[in-house]
This record gives structure tokens, sequence and C-alpha cells, in this order.
């Protein structure tokens, strides 16, 4: 559907269904901004939809921000595309509507910050990264040093990095990367 963006589509073959939108893919960009360049409203990265319930409210609060939900797991974004539908008051039979100032991408939190454009996120919300795990298939933690250096490079020289934790051994973790 529209608002929501996938680089891991369903197709026969594994290696097929990867690619990376463009910038222009996503909807946001200005009309005299072209991909390349970073978005002029400020863009906040939101990585763990959970619900979408604070993230919708955010979106729908802030109309003069841009946002951007980012989850791997597919519930976790149906449940926020259903929140924006009905929170937008959007009709599922229009099918050129988008959310106005949201959008939805499903794929590994790890690398979304690789698809929006250089400096152009304001804040960044981590919502509860999940623990390493060393069964199959092998997991590390979400905050680590390549992934702070992907994440500095899309973000504005003052921007705000949140991380909420119910977990105190990630907590430390993050910190300690930090």
């Amino acid at each position: 559907p529209r608002g929501v963006l996938s680089p891991r589509l369903k197709k026969d073959h594994y290696g097929h269904g990867r690619r990376k939108p463009e910038w222009s893919e996503w909807g946001l960009e200005e009309s005299d901004v072209d991909g390349e360049e970073a978005p002029r409203q400020p863009l906040n990265l939101v990585l763990g939809a959970l619900s979408g319930r604070w993230a919708v409210a955010q979106a729908g609060q802030n109309l003069q921000e841009r946002w951007v939900v980012a989850d791997e797991d597919e519930g976790n974004v149906f449940n926020t595309f259903y929140r924006a539908m009905v929170y937008f008051s959007l009709d599922v039979e229009e099918a050129d509507t988008s959310f106005p100032n949201l959008r939805l991408f499903y794929g590994n939190q790890r690398f979304v910050s690789r698809f929006v454009p250089l400096a152009s996120l304001r804040s960044v919300h981590i919502h509860l990264p999940s623990p390493a795990r060393e069964t199959k298939p092998e997991k590390s933690e979400l905050v680590t040093p390549g992934f702070l250096a992907d994440l500095s490079d899309a973000m504005v020289p003052t921007a705000e990095l949140h991380l909420v934790s119910d977990n105190e051994s990630i907590a430390e973790q993050a910190c300690g990367v930090l």
C-alpha cells in the first residue's frame, strides 16, 4: 500500500526481493528538493513501531514534521498502518491516498538510516531494541558502532537520539557504545 516502503519484497528468489527504495519514492520530498539533497522539513525516525500508537500520534500532532517508522516485524507495521489509516481518516478504497507526513518502512531497522538523505534526521527514537541472540538465526544487538556510524551520517549536527528499553543490560550496552 502507499505509505509503506519495503526493500524486501516477496519474490520467487530471495535475492530478487532486495532493493533500495530511492528517496523520491518515499513521497516526503519537497517540490524543489531532488533525491540527493536533505529535506528542509524536520525528519524524524522511529525504530521499532511497537503498536504504532506513539508514532502515529506524533505524526498527527506535528504535521509540519515528517516521520518515518521502521520495523522488521510485519505485525507491528500492519498495526501502525491500521492506526494511521484511522487517525488520518483515510479510505482503503482510495489507492492514491497516502499519509500526509508519515511513511512506514518494513525492513531491517539497522539499515534504514542508509535510505534517507545525508544530514536529514532531526531525531531518532529507538524503541525496545531486541537483545543479541546466539541461537539460529544469530542476531547481534541493534546499537553497535557500525549502526551508530550510519546513523550519525544521516543525522543533522543538532539531532537528538532517544533510546527506550525495558532491559537494563541492553540499555547499558547501548550507553557503552555511545
